[in-house]
């Protein structure tokens, strides 16, 4: 597809802007945008609370919406929870489920070049709760590495919490491996996947 057909599809890429702020804040197509304006113009209604038409109308596309994001991750429709976006589901892992299940001599692991949004909530449950953080020691390009990895899980490790793809350095974490390694220690893994799902096939 040409740049102009691309640069269509988003209003502010109308004049002659370039921007390269997107693994911080993207840009909506216009699809997106008119979608949004349509629910507050013209079908305004709450979800799974009414029985009228609007209301019906309305719940059955929130649900269509699940059932089509469930399968673009590749996940069971149950498994999608809709939230304002990756910060907030961060939040709510953090301080709504560890919360309650981690105990104060358990440990979160991350890395060092992982998102603030990934490293403030957990800095703060362990300001809270006395919880462990610790760290992925790194390549010299900043990258995760199986060999790594396993030297920094041990048994209290309790949540892995990493993005798939950082978006400082870019490198694309083995997140497969990752997950399968960490599960046989009995941990919990958290992925903070913004870069990567729109880009990558989820497994």
């Amino acid at each position: 597809m040409e740049l102009n057909k691309i640069r269509e599809d988003f209003n502010m890429l109308s004049t002659k802007l370039v921007y390269f702020d997107n693994a911080a804040t993207t840009f909506k197509p216009q699809i997106v945008s008119n979608a949004i304006c349509d629910y507050y113009l013209n079908e305004t209604a709450n979800i799974h609370r009414g029985d009228y038409d609007l209301s019906l109308s309305v719940s059955d596309k929130y649900e269509e919406t699940r059932n089509k994001v469930a399968e673009f991750i590749n996940s069971k429709v149950n498994e999608v929870v809709f939230t304002s976006g990756t910060t907030d589901s961060i939040n709510r892992i953090c301080f709504g489920f560890a919360r309650k299940w981690l105990k104060s001599n358990d440990v979160i692991l991350t890395t060092v070049a992982d998102h603030a949004s990934n490293l403030l909530p957990w800095f703060q449950l362990s300001k809270e709760t006395g919880i462990g953080i610790e760290y992925i020691e790194l390549s010299d390009e900043g990258a995760i590495t199986i060999e790594n990895f396993k030297k920094a899980m041990h048994g209290r490790v309790k949540i892995v919490a990493i993005a798939h793809i950082t978006n400082v350095m870019g490198h694309i974490a083995p997140i497969k491996e990752i997950a399968a390694i960490a599960h046989d220690f009995g941990a919990i893994v958290v992925i903070d996947g913004a870069q990567s799902v729109p880009h990558i096939k989820q497994m």
